[in-house]
């Protein structure tokens, strides 16, 4: 069994054509399987056409793959459920877990870059950083991350919790007509993460190992004045001040007229910031199923050093999730569990006086990078300081990667229940959980300069536990030309988040590795806050799918949403969406036209809403007391009276909105897809409105209008 490429193609499905006898091609491509001589083999795997062998006197059939680029009956997942392509009449965006695990990076949003319309990945190059997502652009002045759901897990799922390798195929909802279903968790689009599991029949367990080793460096560097260089232009800046200013300040050979310390290169400061970067990833796999039950298995670990010093990222993962069928296949049980541990740190990026690249262009190459005792060199003599900084003195580079930790811990899990009640009627229930925590210590080592800043620490652990119910009632039925699907549900779901940081600055000279704690700090420099918050929603939605004669296709959804966020009086919202569908190729007009697989025409319209307008009590004014910052003038004890008592008072740090309610999208969508053979293309216009709504008023936020055009050329990549 080979692929298009005649490569090996494990896991491909071989059935005997009207019965339960199959197997599967392992890891090597190969299969056995004892037929009669009249059978005929179904072959198949997920991206290319499904072939029928007679198997007649055969006893050896190898078999060529063909891809199925555009596969028009394909399974795409939208919201609670899935959908055949062909009758899908939004916009949804489509890459298969094969095309991401082949760019080896660290997540499935860095694999996604560049793959899909409409779906824009920002990566700030950092090693394991968690690239910004965005769908059609900026949808609102809050958070623009879009919703990720992990196997139907909505509970804080984040692609950095799941490893590409374990992916099977990601789907992207982008218009109303696909999203509404989510309704105030979907304004910023929802991305739908499907991972791998075993298939029903005698599949036998399917073992894949892959490990990898990959290397990276920056090759381009920047292009710095020489010491020597360095030196001449600060003489010339402080004449210029003389001259024309009246200023008073001396040259470089006034101050040190026999000692060229500062026209000596003695450090690269680049080559103490820049690293050869080294990548090791490992993962496993097993995925197995019999006629009643179907498992999957996947562990992985990576292991990556940025290009620079102090970067890297760590993560391991485990998966597991199962299915079962009973009571003669009408009930299905099954749960799913991602499991992930991540420790990283970045680069400082964004304001250019902090960030790492700048700091170590402008540190001069005359000086050194460490002592000759071998820790990190410290400039201490006021004069130098003040002829080579003149301003704030930048840090000795080697110092910023030192002391830092940001393990992150994250477990989701989820079971469910689908039962079919009579033909075509089904009840599921599904339950969620995830569970995350976060601890990060990051100490800043005193520096030695007479105007360097004192050694501090910050300390920070943040918890957030949520869980999701669902319930849903699907209903298929076909009658003659018209095809139905009907559901309807409910979702209930909770989050609750604590957070504890610590502040303290002024340790014990040297920076002792053993007193780097808050309680070694100077007290009164000390900054601790906790904070906690819960968040509840509750929502009724439905949809309904209705074809008629595969021509002309209709869906139509609504939600209902109350958030814990708002105003008893504004807490509930309503989002609607329809959008409509005509697949022109199947037009008996369309007969003759061969070479036109398909041709197919869509519209929508609809609203989603999104609750993160604001903290989450905006209703209520809120007060703080004690220190609001490290300064002065930010705490609120006050001094007066007779004994001059210190008395601890309170300050409104946010005034309550009893108003403030949703903020709402309206989507419009036109779209026209067609395929051709092994050419596919779309074309899509877009109109967005965001509006948030307080009492009477709404307040027009951002309006986007785009025209996306699309020509695709690729097998795992499609767009509807």
């Amino acid at each position: 069994m080979v692929d298009d490429t005649n490569s090996p193609l494990p896991g491909a499905s071989i059935i005997v054509k009207g019965t339960t006898i199959g197997t599967q091609s392992d890891f090597d491509g190969l299969y056995q399987l004892s037929v009669p001589q009249d059978a005929i083999l179904v072959i198949s795997s997920m991206g290319f056409i499904t072939q029928e062998i007679v198997v007649g006197s055969q006893s050896t059939i190898d078999v060529s793959m063909v891809p199925d680029l555009n596969n028009l009956d394909e399974v795409v997942v939208v919201g609670y459920g899935t959908m055949a392509r062909r009758d899908v009449t939004g916009a949804i965006a489509s890459v298969k877990g094969d095309a991401l695990a082949a760019t080896g990076n660290f997540s499935a949003a860095q694999a996604m870059q560049g793959k899909m319309s409409g779906v824009q990945v920002i990566n700030n190059g950092d090693a394991g950083a968690d690239p910004k997502i965005r769908i059609r652009g900026i949808n609102t002045i809050g958070n623009n991350d879009p919703l990720v759901v992990i196997d139907g897990i909505t509970t804080g799922a984040s692609l950095q919790d799941v490893n590409p390798a374990d992916i099977e195929s990601i789907d992207v909802l982008k218009d109303a007509s696909s999203l509404a279903i989510f309704g105030s968790r979907a304004s910023n689009g929802v991305i739908m993460v499907t991972t791998k599991k075993g298939r029903y029949g005698t599949q036998k367990p399917t073992v894949t190992l892959n490990a990898s080793y990959g290397v990276s460096e920056v090759n381009q560097r920047l292009d710095l004045v020489s010491a020597s260089q360095l030196v001449d232009i600060i003489d010339e800046a402080r004449t210029t001040e003389n001259n024309q200013l009246g200023g008073n300040f001396q040259l470089y050979d006034d101050i040190w007229p026999n000692d060229n310390w500062a026209r000596q290169d003695i450090t690269d400061w680049q080559d103490e910031l820049f690293q050869m970067g080294v990548t090791q990833d490992y993962s496993l796999s097993i995925n197995g199923g019999s006629d009643y039950t179907t498992y999957g298995f996947g562990a992985s670990y990576r292991d990556q050093e940025g290009t620079m010093v102090g970067n890297f990222a760590k993560r391991m993962t485990l998966r597991a999730n199962f299915e079962t069928k009973v009571l003669n296949d009408r009930l299905k049980l099954g749960g799913s569990m991602n499991y992930s541990q991540r420790e990283s740190r970045g680069s400082t990026q964004g304001m250019i006086w902090s960030s790492d690249v700048f700091r170590a262009s402008q540190t001069p190459s005359s000086t050194p990078a460490y002592f000759e005792d071998g820790s990190p060199y410290q400039e201490q003599d006021p004069d130098k300081i003040a002829y080579i900084f003149p301003g704030d003195l930048l840090q000795n580079q080697v110092l910023l990667a030192e002391d830092y930790s940001n393990p992150n811990n994250k477990i989701l899990a989820n079971l469910y229940a689908d039962l079919e009640i009579i033909d075509g009627l089904n009840f599921k229930t599904s339950y969620g959980s995830s569970y995350s925590q976060n601890f990060r210590r990051a100490y800043a080592v005193q520096s030695l300069n007479p105007r360097g800043l004192p050694a501090t620490l910050n300390v920070n652990s943040n918890r957030v536990l949520t869980h999701s119910w669902d319930n849903t009632l699907t209903y298929d039925k076909s009658i003659g030309l018209h095809k139905f699907n009907v559901l309807a549900g409910m979702n209930n779901f909770n989050s609750d988040a604590n957070g504890l940081a610590g502040f303290r600055q002024n340790f014990p000279e040297g920076d002792p590795i053993e007193l780097r704690y808050l309680d070694f700090g100077a007290a009164e420099t000390q900054t601790n806050t906790e904070s906690a918050s819960n968040v509840r929603l509750v929502s009724y939605f439905g949809r309904v799918n209705y074809a008629y004669n595969d021509k002309y296709l209709l869906t139509a959804t609504v939600r209902k949403d109350g958030s814990s966020r708002f105003h008893k009086d504004v807490r509930w919202g309503t989002f609607p969406s329809f959008s409509l569908g005509w697949r022109i190729s199947e037009e008996a007009f369309m007969s003759d036209v061969s070479w036109l697989d398909m041709l197919k025409l869509r519209g929508s319209w609809g609203q989603v809403g999104n609750q993160a307008v604001g903290a989450d009590y905006a209703y209520i004014s809120t007060v703080e007391s004690g220190v609001i910052d490290r300064t002065q003038n930010g705490k609120t004890d006050y001094i007066f009276g007779e004994g001059q008592n210190r008395t601890t008072g309170k300050v409104i740090v946010m005034r309550g909105n009893e108003n403030l309610s949703w903020e709402t999208t309206t989507m419009t969508n036109l779209g026209i897809y067609f395929a051709m053979g092994n050419f596919g293309g779309s074309m899509e216009y877009f109109y967005n409105k965001q509006t948030i709504y307080s009492s009477t008023h709404s307040f027009l936020i951002l309006l986007v209008t785009r025209m996306v055009v699309k020509l695709l050329l690729q097998r795992l990549t499609q767009d509807r």
